[in-house]
């Protein structure tokens, strides 16, 4: 958040707006509190569930830098502030993997269903677990 000088404009700055944000990752979790309200309808290009759990965590990290609620006492605010709503697009497994085909896939998938911005973050750098 520092890179991006949230922490000198959060509280002095009001966006004004909304958006949809498509979350293309490993899904997101939809019970987590601090995206609680945020989410809107989604799917998993992997199984054609929903798209609204998130076995590696990855997904539900991208989307609560995007849009996690504020004042509420709980991690951090999310950048976008309010006015933004998440769409879960699972578009890779539980690994961190997946197929260029399901990847474009999540994209139409985004486009044909109203999301203003789509999201896919690199997991690089990251530690996974070994199976």
């Amino acid at each position: 958040m520092q890179k991006i000088g949230w922490d000198k404009v959060f509280a002095s700055v009001v966006p004004l707006g909304s958006a949809t944000v498509a979350i293309l990752d490993t899904g997101v979790d939809a019970l987590h509190p601090d995206l609680d309200g945020n989410i809107v309808a989604g799917t998993s290009i992997i199984d054609g569930s929903d798209g609204m759990s998130d076995p590696d965590g990855h997904g539900t990290w991208l989307a609560g830098i995007v849009a996690a609620k504020t004042h509420n006492r709980i991690g951090a605010s999310g950048v976008g502030f309010a006015g933004v709503r998440i769409m879960p697009v699972t578009v890779l497994g539980p690994d961190g993997t997946g197929q260029d085909s399901d990847i474009i896939a999540g994209i139409m998938y985004a486009v044909e269903h109203g999301a203003d911005v789509i999201l896919m973050g690199s997991a690089t750098g990251l530690q996974r677990a070994s199976p």
